[in-house]
């Protein structure tokens, strides 16, 4: 295993600066290990939304229960889907660590609840809600889907993509979110083999989105569409 495989969790946690994102993804493409464990991982979070659900307890619990956790805002995430297998032994592990840590906070919660009112504890649950899921069209073979979620105030855009042209060098997949004439950037991926990609972006609510669209860049720091348009949509 070569030393740029240990940023892979980070890479998928999108906890990588954006130009370590993009050097990772050179790496990857030559690199059979990190392409079979970052595949396990992309079959796990298939599965994921339909095997939890989520809760959120109150803010004081962070206090009480966890004092050392630093909270951490991710904006953007930058993701390539390789080639799906079988083997999840890796990933199901360390969501089980995962998992085992959730229900000990929540054990705790419970506990600390039961000190100051008598009764079961309450929680609130946070409902991830889809509030708009449209599909892409373009003169490519590709196609793509776009879906907005809202998480109390926060709302994410999550894009997929597959059939896609291959990439060179280093491009990229660029999504736009456009208001008026203006375009901003909503995130970039690459695709695998297949010609898939995905990315998740949080967004501003406080926009009027008019259009979205995905082009094919010369890197990943374009400002605004150099390349050809590929996909896009009417909001």
């Amino acid at each position: 295993m070569q030393k740029a495989c240990n940023s892979l969790l980070d890479y998928v946690n999108g906890a990588l600066s954006e130009e370590d994102a993009y050097q990772f993804e050179k790496h990857k493409k030559d690199c059979a290990y990190c392409q079979e464990e970052f595949d396990d991982l992309m079959e796990i979070m298939d599965v994921l939304p339909f095997a939890a659900e989520p809760v959120h307890p109150p803010d004081d619990m962070k206090a009480r229960v966890l004092p050392g956790v630093e909270e951490h805002q991710e904006d953007e995430r930058v993701v390539s889907i390789p080639n799906k297998k079988k083997d999840y032994k890796h990933w199901v592990i360390s969501l089980l660590a995962a998992g085992l840590l959730f229900s000990i906070s929540g054990h705790a919660y419970s506990i600390l609840s039961k000190d100051k009112k008598s009764g079961p504890a309450e929680t609130v649950q946070v409902i991830d809600q889809v509030t708009r899921k449209i599909d892409l069209q373009g003169e490519t073979a590709g196609k793509a889907s776009a879906a907005f979620i809202k998480k109390d105030s926060r709302m994410t855009l999550v894009v997929e993509a597959a059939g896609l042209e291959p990439l060179e060098g280093e491009e990229v997949y660029q999504v736009w979110l456009i208001e008026g004439e203006q375009p901003h950037r909503a995130g970039s991926f690459v695709t695998n083999s297949n010609g898939e990609g995905a990315v998740s972006y949080t967004i501003e609510t406080d926009r009027t989105w008019e259009q979205i669209a995905i082009s094919k860049e010369p890197n990943a720091t374009s400002e605004a569409p150099r390349g050809d348009v590929m996909l896009s949509s009417t909001l």
